[in-house]
């Protein structure tokens, strides 16, 4: 058996900021846009999967523009 490793994960992904925090007007209508965050990852072939840790179901992500 041979296995070959095309690519290590070597390279960590790279975001635009440290930390992004906005403001939320409590007026704002369901389904708005709150943030848009993107990452770019330098590794050959490059997977980032975005996900929401403790929201509750109150919040979601939408990668359709990815």
């Amino acid at each position: 058996m041979t296995i070959s490793l095309i690519d290590d994960n070597d390279s960590p992904p790279e975001f635009g900021s440290i930390l992004y925090q906005k403001d939320i007007n409590e007026t704002l209508t369901i389904g708005s846009t709150v943030i848009t965050v993107a990452a770019h990852d330098p590794d050959v072939d490059p997977r980032i999967t975005y996900e929401l840790s403790d929201s509750g179901g109150r919040f979601s992500i939408d990668n359709t523009g990815m």
